[in-house]
């Protein structure tokens, strides 16, 4: 960065810091500019790259162009689907940045080795890993098929999606959730199986409220999952998209589920923990995703 760009970093992050005992308002004016500011950072350091592009979506590359076609092919379809489900259809054009190796994506974080993500969403861009770093094989055909079925494209949307709406107004747990769940709904995929080794035990809520600081990030993830799953199956979808209209205005989570739901936020908590440490099996068997892919919305 150069001494302009650190300056509003610096200011950004003195103002963030005050907002927290502003209104809503105010912290979502701040939030969105520190996310513009790393918009830019992120398409300047790929200003020199080879583009193509819809009126939705630019995927910036500098490898095989065929790969690059399909990634805008599989963002367009997959953009589509999660702006429908959630109700929502970005301003701007959206920018996915296709890196080639594993080292380069995780070179754009300075992220350790140990890091293997295949995408990530940040500061208004999204980054995906290309396929052919992770499917073993030159055929086009298979390659396309792994990747429309295992890509974290929309997974990505999803979070890109609800920063925008709510300004940053949620917490970890239900990104991550509603993510996964956006990407189970796309393509039957779940990310983590802790029930291959029996159900492991629920954290409590308020130690989801510290999701980032989990030491098993594998059931901390899944009982994400889990979480967003029962409200979106339980109560319907229409009183999601209630529950993040009420967090686009400014409700904290706690305030929005009470309006939404008509319960408290530990209630719905508690009867979350009841419905999970019931289930003998996950709810999301085969047979079960059959029902819940694309329709499975009610």
């Amino acid at each position: 960065m150069n001494m302009k760009t650190w300056t509003v970093v610096l200011i950004i992050l003195v103002l963030s810091a005050l907002a927290l005992r502003l209104a809503g308002p105010v912290r979502g004016a701040v939030y969105s500019a520190f996310r513009e500011v790393e918009m830019r950072s992120a398409t300047r350091d790929v200003a020199g790259w080879t583009t193509v592009s819809t009126p939705a979506v630019e995927v910036a590359f500098r490898g095989d162009p065929i790969i690059a076609a399909l990634v805008l092919e599989t963002a367009q379809e997959q953009l589509a689907q999660v702006s429908y489900d959630l109700r929502f259809v970005p301003e701007k054009r959206i920018l996915v940045i296709l890196h080639e190796t594993r080292e380069e994506l995780r070179g754009a974080f300075g992220w350790p080795e140990s890091e293997d993500a295949m995408g990530v969403y940040w500061g208004g861009v999204v980054r995906v890993l290309s396929p052919k770093a992770w499917v073993d094989t030159n055929d086009i055909d298979v390659i396309s098929a792994r990747f429309r079925a295992e890509s974290t494209l929309g997974h990505e949307f999803t979070h890109l999606l609800l920063d925008y709406m709510t300004q940053g107004n949620y917490p970890r747990w239900f990104s991550e959730g509603l993510a996964q769940y956006e990407e189970y709904l796309i393509s039957g995929h779940v990310w983590t199986e802790p029930y291959l080794d029996g159900k492991p035990p629920y954290y409590s809520y308020s130690e989801m409220a510290g999701f980032e600081n989990l030491d098993d990030q594998a059931k901390a993830y899944n009982q994400a999952f889990l979480m967003v799953y029962y409200m979106a199956r339980q109560y319907g979808w229409e009183k999601m998209i209630g529950l993040l209209n009420a967090l686009s205005s400014g409700q904290s989570f706690g305030a929005a589920v009470n309006t939404v739901y008509g319960i408290a936020e530990k209630e719905m908590a508690g009867r979350w923990t009841s419905w999970a440490e019931a289930l003998d099996v996950p709810p999301y068997s085969t047979e079960q995703r059959s029902r819940d892919l694309r329709g499975g919305m009610g």
